[in-house]
């Protein structure tokens, strides 16, 4: 089981921890790259990165800077059953969400509505982050970017999950 950060925005066009909740995924964004299941299995993970840094550089004409979407899209991919995602909106700890069957990848650009396209679902075990509860996770004066795992205290996340669930309201 790993524990990763997610970061999402709280509004600027991109997806909000709300909207994610809603749509049931995990996600980020590179809407325009399209469906990228041609890529899957992962078989190389190199190879991978390597061809998503291609299509952002292509698709954004270099105004991507295209190594983390490739970063943050494999992360997307390497994310399992059971494992938790703190979400974020900038340096806010919005909630925790818990892989609870074997995630599929799915291209979900909502008709063009959603920036945040390249998705994992299902996910519907959601607990909001309640700061009268247990207080969130330090972030970095930014927040965390795109996906990456968890380097702090995880089994101070798993009690602050186990006291979430408790607390639900």
């Amino acid at each position: 089981m790993n524990i990763w950060w997610l970061a999402t925005a709280q509004n600027d066009g991109y997806c909000s921890y709300n909207e994610l909740k809603y749509r049931k995924v995990l996600a980020q964004g590179w809407s325009q790259i399209g469906d990228l299941r041609a890529l899957l299995p992962l078989q190389n993970e190199e190879k991978f990165q390597e061809t998503i840094r291609a299509l952002v550089k292509y698709v954004y004409n270099d105004l991507e800077p295209a190594d983390k979407p490739a970063y943050t899209i494999l992360n997307l991919l390497k994310m399992q059953q059971n494992d938790l995602v703190l979400c974020t909106e900038g340096t806010t700890v919005k909630g925790i969400a818990k892989i609870t069957s074997e995630p599929q990848y799915r291209y979900d650009d909502g008709g063009g509505s959603y920036e945040y396209a390249q998705t994992i679902f299902p996910v519907t075990d959601w607990v909001d982050w309640d700061e009268s509860v247990v207080a969130p996770p330090s972030t970095s004066t930014r927040g965390p970017a795109g996906i990456q795992q968890f380097q702090g205290d995880k089994q101070a996340i798993l009690d602050a999950y186990e006291k979430l669930i408790l607390n639900r309201k």
